[in-house]
């Protein structure tokens, strides 16, 4: 277990490091960022193996109901039973991700949309259950450390662009989706910066 999680955590980082360059930062400006050395630095993981016992009606049925994940990025190891599923836009559907052999999956979480000022945004998922097969998902979610403040960082946003989120801690960002839940919201609406003449943590 340990061999694992040194693995998956070096496995994040390094993704850490591609997202980074996708929003445009060179090797140079990420080895002196600050802020996204900080990330790097002192990434925090948990691991959450679940299972899913198969099920006779699997029509009327769900195994996880449809949810972001609050940190950064979450990998997730399952068993070769499909059953992780995402929503796609327009229209808007349900497609089950491929579960082959040895692979990975990667979800995007909430405090990653707001650290990227929404160029990334996170996944809706659910997690189907199957007819025949028991199925085994191992998902191992990586973010910042309970107290750190996440904003938009300045390096992802253009310079006519403004921050579309206030910071928040991923503790902060917890207790906003229990809120968010009971209201019928979105959480990541209610962190969103309020344009001037909107209330801030309006319903979405």
């Amino acid at each position: 277990m340990e061999e694992y999680h040194r693995e998956m955590r070096a496995l994040g980082g390094r993704l850490l490091d591609v997202f980074f360059t996708a929003l445009g930062l060179t090797d140079d400006q990420i080895a002196a960022g600050e802020t996204e050395r900080k990330i790097r630095e002192t990434l925090t993981a948990t691991i959450h193996p679940i299972m899913y016992p198969r099920c006779p009606e699997p029509e009327h049925a769900i195994g996880l109901p449809a949810h972001t994940d609050s940190g950064f990025i979450t990998l997730i190891a399952q068993s070769p039973v499909p059953g992780l599923q995402l929503l796609r836009r327009g229209p808007d559907r349900w497609v089950t991700v491929p579960a082959p052999p040895g692979a990975l999956m990667v979800v995007l979480g909430d405090l990653f949309q707001v650290l990227t000022n929404g160029r990334f945004r996170s996944a809706l998922h659910r997690a189907a259950v199957n007819r025949e097969r028991d199925r085994i998902s191992v998902p191992y979610f990586l973010g910042p450390p309970a107290d750190m403040k996440v904003a938009p960082l300045a390096s992802a946003m253009p310079p006519w662009t403004k921050a579309a989120f206030r910071g928040v801690t991923w503790a902060e960002c917890m207790v906003v989706k229990q809120k968010a839940l009971a209201m019928g919201a979105s959480a990541l609406a209610m962190v969103q910066v309020a344009e001037e003449g909107e209330e801030s943590g309006s319903a979405a």
